[in-house]
């Protein structure tokens, strides 16, 4: 059998009901020359007997059964079955436009510089209603640009609308995603990709239709959606960059979780540390608003280790001290006792 010129990588964990939309969004693709490779991680929902029928109907479907492993296990056991050129991330709950996979494909190869591309996508709920638009991003980023400018434009491949060549693919040694990022592994990708490769983001209509429900019936191959470790994840990737830039060993390679990387992250240049602080307080926000307060505490907390002036520490203490009157209000006492503590230690 010829080799297809795109692969499309789908991991699947207890994805009904959503799974028939995302792999019916693929099979009907302008682009017919395709191959779909689903990895069931482990699903216990049902979600095994509709990817059997399907590979039943469809030759292009091949079908990867595995014990759970994580969604980054996953990914890289479905990237290592890939035959394409191309190679193209898919979620089983999301949908793929008609013309994404030409329109990628396409573009990839008119740019043969450029090692993976991403597009705009649409957010929609459990019923399909759109929600937003993603914003277009920044169209295109060189190769080896310095740490403090790829954090300030943030070219973010996101993982589901990527679409990378295979021989770039290969580079990683299988582990194209890196399972310590259990969320964010787009963005630690983004960094290792543009060491020595150029990105582009497809602007215009969205090809992707990325959908957005309560957390809790979200694919549990992401262990956690919790906006603090999402926060350390990203604190985490950015340390791991600014190693490899400067020839020091990566501290990801080593570490068990992100949190215990922070005191690193405290060493980073006052450029690269605004960044993580300015991320810090747009999560705080969020989770305020969630009435997440353990979690909005715990941000703040590290954010106070991040503070490089005076400015900022006064800034993490008036947010400490809102928290605080939330955590009171509802009487999360343990909450009331890490904020207290936190202040008292500025």
């Amino acid at each position: 059998m010829p080799a297809p010129g795109v692969s499309v990588v789908m991991a699947v964990y207890n994805g009904l009901p959503y799974l028939a939309a995302a792999v019916d969004s693929i099979l009907r693709q302008t682009m017919e020359d395709l191959e779909l490779i689903i990895v069931d991680d482990g699903s216990t929902d049902g979600s095994a007997a509709v990817i059997a029928d399907y590979e039943k109907q469809d030759a292009r479907i091949r079908v990867l059964h595995r014990q759970n492993a994580g969604l980054a296990a996953a990914r890289n056991a479905g990237i290592a079955l890939a035959r394409g050129g191309f190679i193209a991330m898919m979620d089983g709950d999301d949908e793929s436009m008609p013309d994404r996979l030409r329109r990628q494909a396409d573009f990839l190869q008119a740019n043969p510089d450029v090692a993976a591309v991403a597009c705009r996508c649409v957010f929609i709920d459990a019923e399909g209603r759109v929600l937003k638009v993603q914003r277009e991003r920044t169209p295109l980023q060189d190769a080896g640009l310095p740490l403090e400018v790829q954090v300030r434009r943030v070219i973010v491949q996101a993982n589901q609308t990527v679409m990378l060549r295979a021989k770039v693919a290969s580079e990683f040694g299988g582990m194209v995603y890196r399972p310590f990022f259990t969320v964010l592994q787009d963005f630690d990708l983004s960094f290792r990709l543009a060491e020595k490769h150029r990105l582009a983001n497809l602007n215009g209509a969205p090809l992707y239709r990325y959908r957005q429900y309560a957390p809790d019936k979200k694919s549990a191959n992401l262990s956690s959606r919790d906006q603090a470790l999402r926060w350390h994840c990203g604190s985490a990737a950015i340390l791991s960059a600014w190693a490899r830039q400067n020839g020091e060993p990566d501290p990801v390679e080593t570490a068990r979780d992100p949190r215990a990387l922070l005191p690193l992250v405290a060493q980073l240049p006052s450029q690269i540390k605004a960044h993580r602080i300015n991320d810090a307080s747009a999560q705080c926000r969020r989770l305020l608003k969630e009435n997440r307060l353990e979690l909005a505490a715990e941000i703040i907390t590290g954010l106070q280790t991040l503070a490089a002036t005076e400015a900022d520490r006064r800034v993490a203490g008036r947010t400490l001290r809102r928290i605080l009157f939330y955590a009171v209000r509802g009487g999360k006492w343990r909450t009331v006792a890490a904020v207290t503590h936190a202040l008292r230690r500025r």
